[in-house]
């Protein structure tokens, strides 16, 4: 019931985009689309080298613990990319 309430009064903002008309704002969304365009693609970038990283960690930490019988002599198992633990540093990430 409280939340009903809540979403009855409270009301919700909605965003409508709109095409700019003039040759400055044109302009503008085509220079903010390029930006965001070349964000997009450094992350690619840097997952994909996270990850062949982590490949390459992974390759030797299980060639280690096959060859020896002491228990963790190599250490910790390298923490995948992907991951919850390793994407927090994502979070309220703001590019200046």
């Amino acid at each position: 019931m409280a939340i009903l309430m809540q979403l009855t009064l409270g009301g919700y903002t909605q965003y409508l985009y709109v095409k700019p008309e003039t040759e400055q704002g044109k302009h503008c969304v085509k220079e903010l689309d390029a930006k965001v365009s070349q964000y997009e693609q450094r992350t690619q970038d840097a997952m994909r080298s996270q990850q062949a990283s982590y490949d390459f960690q992974m390759i030797g930490y299980r060639a280690c613990t096959q060859q020896t019988l002491l228990p963790q002599p190599c250490g910790s198992e390298p923490v995948d990319p992907s991951a919850a633990q390793s994407r927090i540093c994502w979070q309220d990430y703001k590019e200046s």
